[in-house]
């Protein structure tokens, strides 16, 4: 079926678990962590028990993707990792938090998230420190009617640019696949009510990807 990777092999069995609760399997159609029970799963990491017992129980295994079944149970969708770490297309892995804390060391950065799962390249979906940008705006006297607008102005999206290749470079001691190829400024700050943020203000990294897809796609395609 298209849009999904199709159904399971013989003698493989597929589960979808609640991502807060992996004893509640979740009924056909809710995204959930997907795990794999069957004669092609791995034993364990060799000499690595502790290792083993994050991601093997009762013989199944937790890949560590979000994912549903279709309706019907036949089929299985993946739509995401659980994982903080972003898989590129051309297979490197990218830990996005020490991106992130840096492009934070800059005056105009209030919120930032790395985003390109699966994509050919990273992009960014910025926060602006509106005072700080507010008064960049006075001083490059730049006319905006909001904050919509401010953010669309030619000289705003220059000032950003100019600030992630500064922060995220080879001589700041990245990978050149590490470097954010785009960015996209957001008019507002992600927030719990908003169902962006955890209650612990952590970042809901899946529900962002969801809600900003059209950015994402554009930035990072």
């Amino acid at each position: 079926i298209m849009f999904t990777v199709g159904a399971p092999l013989p003698e493989v069995e597929i589960k979808i678990v609640d991502k807060d609760n992996l004893e509640k399997e979740l009924p056909n159609g809710e995204v959930g962590i997907v795990l794999v029970k069957g004669p092609m799963v791995m034993k364990g990491y060799y000499k690595n028990e502790e290792k083993t017992k994050e991601v093997i129980k009762d013989g199944w295994f937790n890949t560590g993707d979000l994912g549903k079944k279709t309706y019907n149970g036949k089929y299985l969708k993946i739509v995401g990792r659980i994982k903080d770490t972003i898989v590129l297309r051309g297979g490197e892995n990218v830990e996005p938090l020490p991106l992130e804390d840096k492009l934070k060391e800059s005056d105009y950065i209030n919120m930032v998230i790395i985003v390109g799962q699966d994509k050919p390249r990273l992009g960014a979906l910025i926060v602006p420190d509106f005072e700080a940008l507010k008064e960049y705006a006075e001083k490059e006297k730049i006319k905006y009617k909001n904050i919509d607008e401010l953010i669309k102005h030619p000289k705003v999206i220059s000032l950003y640019q100019k600030e992630q290749k500064r922060l995220i470079s080879k001589e700041q001691g990245f990978k050149p696949y590490e470097t954010v190829m785009g960015i996209a400024l957001l008019p507002y700050e992600f927030t719990v009510e908003a169902g962006e943020m955890t209650e612990t203000l952590k970042m809901k990294r899946f529900e962002i990807h969801k809600k900003y897809k059209e950015e994402i796609d554009r930035i990072c395609g």
